[in-house]
């Protein structure tokens, strides 16, 4: 069927990209750090080693490449790289950022609250898919990260104009339902989508199409229908509500 060869075309694709994205983060690993080093001409405050981007990335293609046959092991250094992450969440008392993560090793303060909307759907990730290869102390950690990472997604609502970001609190809200076992989470991400739909329907789309900002969109859209296989993404909000 031209739709089975279309998806295997697709999968040979994604295997491609793969590969070319665990070369270039292999080459921009500090592996005393157990993160990825970024350089950024135009925005030097987020050069150094990156809490919020790319180097979850890392340690999820690494999971996915760990091989037990030939001892490969890259499972460990993934965990190791989780383990620095929640090393950076904002766990002080009166913070007004708590829950949050700092984007930067060096950064003395949550200077970009987006770093909990990027960092959240991976981290749910991780732990749903990958219990077999994570340490018992890495799933220790990432059960006390959740709660917070919750309060960290609701401490930073955005208007449902900010589509991006949006839809990664959202993808976060329903990650988190899953894994804290709790309906009411999953209730208010149904609640953000309706919004979200409303407002599109009534006055259109208002982030730009962008390669940067589309893909960014689409992964959180995705969550939710991964949470049900997709069963009723024809209903109006039936991807969440399955």
């Amino acid at each position: 069927m031209v739709a089975d060869t279309e998806l295997r075309k697709q999968h040979q694709r994604d295997a491609i990209l793969r590969d070319r994205m665990r070369k270039a983060f292999d080459m921009a690993y500090d592996t005393d750090a157990a993160l990825i080093v970024r350089w950024n001409p135009f925005f030097p405050r987020f050069n150094g080693h990156t809490v919020a981007q790319q180097s979850l990335d890392y340690a999820i293609l690494l999971l996915l490449s760990d091989d037990r046959t030939y001892g490969t092991d890259d499972a460990g250094e993934a965990n190791r790289i989780i383990r620095r992450i929640l090393d950076h969440q904002d766990l002080r008392p009166k913070s007004e950022t708590f829950g949050n993560f700092f984007w930067m090793t060096h950064w003395d303060r949550v200077k970009d609250k987006n770093a909990v909307s990027f960092l959240t759907i991976g981290l749910v990730f991780t732990y749903v898919n990958f219990q077999d290869k994570l340490e018992d102390d890495t799933k220790a950690a990432l059960e006390r990260a959740f709660p917070n990472a919750l309060l960290g997604i609701r401490d930073h609502k955005v208007r449902w104009q900010y589509t991006n970001i949006y839809f990664l609190n959202l993808g976060g809200l329903v990650g988190l339902a899953r894994v804290l076992d709790d309906p009411s989470i999953h209730a208010e991400a149904v609640a953000d989508f309706n919004t979200w739909i409303e407002g599109t329907s009534e006055d259109g789309f208002h982030e730009f199409n962008s390669p940067t900002y589309t893909p960014v969109t689409l992964s959180g859209m995705s969550v939710p229908g991964e949470r049900d296989g997709g069963r009723s993404r024809n209903t109006r909000s039936g991807n969440l509500a399955g």
